[in-house]
């Protein structure tokens, strides 16, 4: 039933990452510095991948998946933690985690930040029809696109 109900329903998020040591350095960071994602959120099995927007000549080789598609541990060391040993051994260590030691719809919230693999992720958008959606089923008011100081400049 539930496979049925969510079936097709994806969320998609835009977020941006700013690099390590761009946060630390004290000039302002150059618009080649701010890596753009799309978050897509899968509701029938509770799934995300997380893929780059390349921008073209910006001095990086292009990586497209920062997250291929799956459940995503709120705390990525479970998923290190989980890839020790046998690969049944590891699927029953995930598998013994609570629902809410994952990311959900829940936590996908413009304005939020995602820690994605060590990587803190800044929700800055989603689309019209996640924005229906959430504030249809969870009551849930997504604020508007979140412009960044790159962007009014």
């Amino acid at each position: 039933r539930h496979y049925l109900q969510y079936d097709g329903i994806k969320f998609s998020f835009r977020a941006l990452l700013i690099p390590p040591e761009r946060k630390s350095s004290s000039s302002k960071p150059s618009p080649y510095d701010v890596i753009t994602y799309d978050i897509n959120y899968y509701l029938v099995d509770n799934t995300m991948e997380v893929l780059e927007r390349h921008r073209p000549n910006n001095g990086r080789v292009p990586y497209p998946k920062l997250l291929a598609r799956m459940r995503m541990p709120k705390d990525y060391r479970a998923l290190l933690k989980s890839s020790i040993g046998s690969q049944d051994e590891a699927d029953s260590r995930l598998d013994q985690q609570d629902s809410s030691d994952y990311y959900g719809p829940k936590d996908l919230i413009v304005g939020s930040t995602l820690n994605v693999l060590n990587q803190s992720l800044y929700i800055v958008d989603c689309n019209e029809g996640t924005r229906q959606y959430y504030k249809d089923n969870y009551d849930i008011i997504q604020q508007d696109r979140i412009t960044t100081r790159d962007e009014r400049e």
